[in-house]
């Protein structure tokens, strides 16, 4: 092997008439710079220098895995909260939900007023009309995420109170 035209060969074959064990040369100058090959080499500035930069961006992309298993703290901060007066609904209390699963937490919230008005409308005698689901999309100023931002349910509904029958006669308690 040869390392800067310096090979193991000829660092043994250099200290072989001097010393009794080159292998011990070896040895000391190892412990005395922990940062030695194994032989005597020069090393330019530029690998110096690239050596830095590789370690400093090592460094960096560290700093970058632990904020990305963090998040950052503007989606840490955002909180969900139901404003509609239905109290049977989730979200009575701020919460805070990540931006992955922004869309399907808020979706089943919505989807938990669609149930509650199609009830409401079972229980007086209504019928619905339409009812519909918008949810609101938003990016993250800092992370630059996409998420689920809000939703809104609308319910249309209508009396469904059948009219009586015109050739019946109308009917009475006594006769």
């Amino acid at each position: 092997m040869q390392i800067d035209g310096v090979s193991y060969y000829d660092f043994y074959k250099s200290f072989a008439g001097r010393v009794s064990n080159p292998r011990e040369v070896l040895q000391d100058i190892q412990e005395q710079n922990d940062y030695a090959p194994g032989a005597i080499v020069n090393i330019s500035q530029q690998a110096r220098d690239y050596q830095d930069k590789i370690k400093a961006d090592g460094e960096l992309q560290e700093i970058a895995a632990a904020e990305k298993l963090q998040g950052c703290q503007t989606c840490k901060d955002r909180k969900y909260v139901d404003e509609s007066d239905d109290p049977s609904v989730s979200f009575q209390t701020p919460q805070s939900i990540q931006p992955s699963q922004s869309f399907s937490m808020v979706r089943a919230h919505e989807y938990e007023h669609v149930s509650n008005e199609q009830a409401k409308a079972q229980r007086e005698d209504r019928k619905i009309v339409s009812q519909t689901v918008s949810l609101s999309m938003s990016i993250c100023p800092e992370c630059g995420k996409a998420y689920i931002s809000g939703g809104v349910t609308r319910t249309v509904s209508k009396s469904d109170n059948k009219p009586e029958m015109p050739n019946e006669p109308p009917s009475s308690a006594s006769k």
